[in-house]
């Protein structure tokens, strides 16, 4: 944002330090090959993950037609989710899409792998980071997106709308703070980016992530990208949702 384009020094250091798109799901980190699997992989996560993943009380309301095709649905437009989350990556802003120059104004560093295994929390309430691997520049809803599908518990999902409201407040009083406001999205273009953004959480969770679940092990280790039933069901409704939101965002 601002302090990118105007910091001067301190700022062109930053910028030699860290990726020129950050975040480990991009395209251009990722086998092409993930783009064009997703129907045929869902209809294998869905037959592996059986009974309990079918009656989890996050898929109630869902249909189940819309639920035997979310693959095939995913498939058609992860290309385009994949470049509006990643405007910054070359090979996702080649396939369409918002493309770097049109996001810059949004431009934020993001860790990049936000998921629990990467975050401290402090009995104070303080909370910290590690493991920044992956830290560069993007879009700071696909961050958020990340941090939900792999760090949220199952009943802190329920909370998702309130949560987004409370993260983008927060954003917007630090930025009047620290300087960057002119940069921010919307809550709108926040909540159209963090759609994006979990449609492209989808098709890295169902061409690589689930791949590697083993959902009846106990772990310390719950996610919804790799461990726990009933996040994994939270999130397959929740692409179910976001394919809906997407298709109305490009109607009007």
């Amino acid at each position: 944002g601002a302090f990118s384009t105007s910091g001067g020094e301190a700022a062109a250091e930053l910028e030699a330090a860290v990726w020129p798109a950050g975040m480990y799901t991009q395209p251009s980190m990722q086998p092409a090959a993930q783009f064009d699997r997703l129907a045929a992989k869902y209809t294998e996560h869905s037959e592996r993950l059986g009974p309990r993943f079918h009656a989890a009380e996050e898929l109630a309301g869902v249909d189940s037609e819309r639920l035997q095709t979310l693959g095939q649905r995913l498939q058609r437009v992860a290309r385009d989710a994949a470049a509006e989350s990643h405007p910054f990556d070359d090979v996702a802003a080649g396939a369409g899409g918002a493309g770097g120059n049109a996001a810059r104004r949004f431009r934020t560093l993001i860790h990049g792998d936000p998921k629990a295994a990467n975050l401290l929390l402090h009995e104070g309430g303080a909370v910290g980071f590690i493991d920044f691997q992956w830290t560069g520049w993007g879009l700071a809803a696909t961050d958020v997106a990340h941090h939900v599908c792999a760090a949220f518990a199952p009943d802190a999902l329920a909370q998702e709308g309130a949560l987004l409201d409370h993260y983008h407040a927060s954003l917007l009083a630090a930025a009047a703070e620290f300087g960057g406001a002119p940069s921010l999205p919307s809550r709108a273009q926040f909540q159209a980016q963090y759609v994006a953004a979990i449609l492209d959480m989808g098709r890295i969770v169902l061409a690589y992530q689930w791949s590697r679940a083993d959902f009846e092990t106990p772990s310390l280790n719950r996610n919804g990208y790799n461990k726990d039933v009933r996040c994994a069901a939270w999130l397959a409704a929740r692409c179910d949702r976001a394919l809906a939101e997407w298709e109305r965002g490009r109607a009007r």
